[in-house]
C-alpha cells in the first residue's frame, strides 16, 4: 500500500495517546528514532510512505482516515491505555455504536464544539498557528504602500484615505476601535499607543481591502460552533494586523540576526513583549521557517487565556497548568524575563521563556490587566537563541519535570500534584504519610 507523503504530526500524537504509548515506545514499535518521531508528530518531518505503511500494518492505524471524534473524549477523562483500546476495537467492528455515542454524548464527547474559542484553538494549531495568504497580503501590502515601521500608524491613517475613510481620535477609556461604515470614519481610542493604534487601524485595513480572503478560510474552516465564524474571523484579523506591523520576511530576519532577543526586538518594530513573542509563534512559512515556538498567555490564576503551538506542546484544557512551568513564577517577578529547561511526559526537552505583562487603564485609577506570557521551542533549537547561552542543555539537574496539569499528569512523584489523575482512584492510608500525599491506583 503506498501512501503520499503528508504532514500528520497532529494525527499520529492523538493515536498515539489513544493506545496509551510514549513517543519512545511507538518508535521502538516503528523501528525509527524517538527524535524522528518527535520531528513527525511535530510536522518538522513529513509521514513518509514507509512509516506510515509500519504504523498500519503494526497498530491498525489508517492515517488516511479521519481520526475518530471520541478519542479526545477518552483521554481527557482519563480512561486507562487498555480501555480506550478495547473501545477502540469496538468502534473498528461497529463504527455504527461510535455514532451512536457521539449523538447521545455530543455535549461532552466533543467539547470543543461547544466552545468557539477552544474549537478555534484547534484549528489554528491544525494550521500550524500560519495562514500563508493573511500574511502574504500584509508583507505586500507594507512593501507596495512603503509604510514605515517609525510612522506606522500615521501612514495607516493616510493609507486609509483611499479608501474615503477617515480616523478621529477620541476620549472614551472603555473603547479602542470602532467603525462607522455609513460615515467612513475610524475611531479611535486616545489611549492607545502609537503601536496600538497601528494594529487597530491595520485591522480596519483588511475588512476594507481583503475581506474576500478572509470569508475564503472562515468557509473553508467548516467550523461546528455556532459562535465560531464570527470569532475566527476576529483572530484572523488579529493575525493580519501583526502580520502587517512585523512583515514575515523583515521581521523572520531581524529574529535570526538578533537570535530570538526578545527585547531587540520590541525596539525593532515598535511592538509589545506579548505582540512579538506571538508573531514568532506564527513563522511557519514552507520553504522559509523560524524557530517552531509555542505562544502561551496565562492570568494570576493559572487559566490560560490564550495558547497557540506549531510547536506541539501540549496544554491541558481543564484544570489548570502544571505549576512548575515557569509563566506562574514569572507573575511574581516582573520586568525580568524568566528562561527555563523543562521535561515534557514524552521525553521531550523544551527552552521556555517567560514574562510578567502588565497593561495599564486608560486613565489613573482603572485596574490595569496584568498576565504572563510564554513562548517555548524543543531544546535543538537552544543555540540559536540567546536566552539559552550559559544554560546548561545537557545536564541531568538543570532540567526541570513538567506535566500538562494535575489532572492529565501520570507524574507519580510531584511535589506540586494538586490532583490526583482524571479516572484515577486515590489510596488512602491513615497509617502512612509519604512526603507527597497523593497516592492512585
Amino acid at each position: 500500500m503506498q501512501m503520499m507523503q503528508k504532514f500528520a504530526g497532529h494525527d499520529i500524537r492523538q493515536a498515539r495517546q489513544l493506545i496509551g504509548l510514549t513517543q519512545r515506545a511507538l518508535a521502538a514499535k516503528l523501528d525509527i528514532s524517538a527524535a524522528y518521531l518527535n520531528q513527525i508528530e511535530s510536522n518538522q518531518r513529513p509521514l513518509s510512505a514507509a512509516v506510515g505503511e509500519r504504523l498500519r500494518q503494526k497498530l491498525g492505524l489508517d492515517l488516511n482516515s479521519s481520526p475518530d471524534p471520541l478519542v479526545e473524549h477518552w483521554i481527557a477523562q482519563g480512561l486507562p491505555a487498555d480501555a480506550r483500546m478495547r473501545a477502540a476495537q469496538a468502534l473498528q467492528i461497529c463504527p455504527e455504536i461510535g455514532d451512536w455515542l457521539q449523538r447521545q454524548m455530543l455535549p461532552a464527547a466533543v467539547p470543543h464544539s461547544e466552545d468557539a474559542y477552544a474549537e478555534i484553538g484547534d484549528w489554528f494549531y491544525l494550521q500550524d498557528n500560519h495562514i500563508e495568504s493573511l500574511d502574504r497580503a500584509a508583507e505586500g501590502v507594507f512593501r507596495d504602500a512603503g509604510f514605515r515601521i517609525t510612522e506606522l500608524d500615521r501612514d495607516l491613517e493616510a493609507y486609509l484615505r483611499r479608501f474615503g475613510v477617515q480616523v478621529d481620535l477620541v476620549d472614551d477609556p472603555a473603547l479602542a476601535r470602532g467603525y462607522d461604515s455609513t460615515a467612513k470614519r475610524v475611531q479611535l481610542g486616545r489611549w492607545l499607543t502609537p503601536a496600538q493604534r497601528a494594529f487597530q487601524l491595520a485591522q480596519q485595513l483588511l475588512w476594507l481591502q481583503f475581506s474576500d480572503r478572509v470569508e475564503d478560510i472562515v468557509k473553508a474552516a467548516n467550523l461546528t460552533s455556532p459562535a465560531a465564524d464570527p470569532v475566527l474571523r476576529i483572530g484572523l484579523a488579529n493575525y493580519f494586523a501583526g502580520a502587517l506591523v512585523m512583515p514575515y520576511q523583515d521581521f523572520l530576519q531581524a529574529a535570526r540576526d538578533e537570535r530570538y532577543d526578545l527585547e531587540r526586538l520590541q525596539r525593532l518594530f515598535q511592538c509589545s513583549f506579548e505582540s512579538v513573542c506571538h508573531r514568532l509563534s506564527t513563522l511557519q512559512r514552507p520553504g522559509n521557517k523560524g524557530i517552531p515556538f509555542y505562544f502561551v498567555r496565562v492570568d494570576a490564576a493559572g487559566q490560560i487565556m490564550k495558547r497557540q503551538s506549531p510547536a506541539g506542546f501540549h496544554f491541558a484544557r481543564q484544570g489548570g497548568a502544571c505549576p512548575l512551568w515557569n509563566v506562574h513564577e514569572a507573575l511574581s517577578r516582573p520586568d525580568q524575563i524568566l528562561v527555563q529547561r523543562v521535561r515534557t511526559p514524552d521525553e521531550r526537552q523544551l527552552l521556555c521563556l517567560a514574562q510578567a505583562v502588565i497593561k495599564p487603564g486608560p486613565r489613573h485609577g482603572d485596574p490595569a490587566r496584568r498576565f504572563a506570557v510564554g513562548i517555548g521551542c524543543e531544546l535543538r533549537f537552544a543555540p540559536d537563541i540567546v536566552y539559552a547561552d550559559g544554560l546548561d542543555l545537557t545536564g541531568v539537574s538543570g532540567v526541570t519535570d513538567i506535566g500538562p496539569g494535575c489532572r492529565h499528569c501520570l507524574r507519580p512523584n510531584c511535589a506540586q500534584r494538586a490532583f490526583a489523575p482524571l479516572g484515577k482512584a486515590v489510596h488512602a492510608d491513615i497509617h502512612q504519610r509519604a512526603r507527597v500525599p497523593l497516592r492512585w491506583g
